[in-house]
């Protein structure tokens, strides 16, 4: 069950958050993104047709959030959830959840996610 959510826009730093929270802790996590990507592969398409598919029916989108959801309320279920919805969906599901937003200047984030993605 959920004991932290992490949310930020991209290159903000939650994946790095994440990962040592993990590690420090022992616990399990789900990530958003990771969810997203696996659902375009199983429906053979790239990340931009995905997304636009998400965009234009707004249905799929609802289904990856219940996705999430689900998870975060499975007593067996990863212990940090990152999302930028995360926090949001926690504070209703789980309000003893600890809930974390990191906010980073645009132009650090965008010097992160180029020298991430080249």
């Amino acid at each position: 069950m959920i004991e932290v959510s992490i949310s930020g826009h991209p290159g903000s730093g939650t994946s790095t958050l994440v990962h040592k929270l993990s590690e420090h802790f022992g616990w399990r996590f789900m990530n958003g993104g990771d969810v997203f990507r696996n659902e375009a592969a199983n429906r053979s398409l790239s990340l931009p047709e995905f997304a636009e598919l998400c965009k234009q029916d707004e249905s799929v989108d609802r289904y990856l959030d219940d996705l999430l959801k689900k998870a975060m309320v499975e007593d067996d279920g990863p212990e940090i959830f990152e999302s930028r919805l995360a926090g949001w969906w926690a504070k209703e599901m789980s309000p003893s959840c600890s809930r974390i937003w990191i906010h980073v200047e645009d132009d650090v984030r965008a010097s992160r996610v180029a020298e991430r993605e080249g």
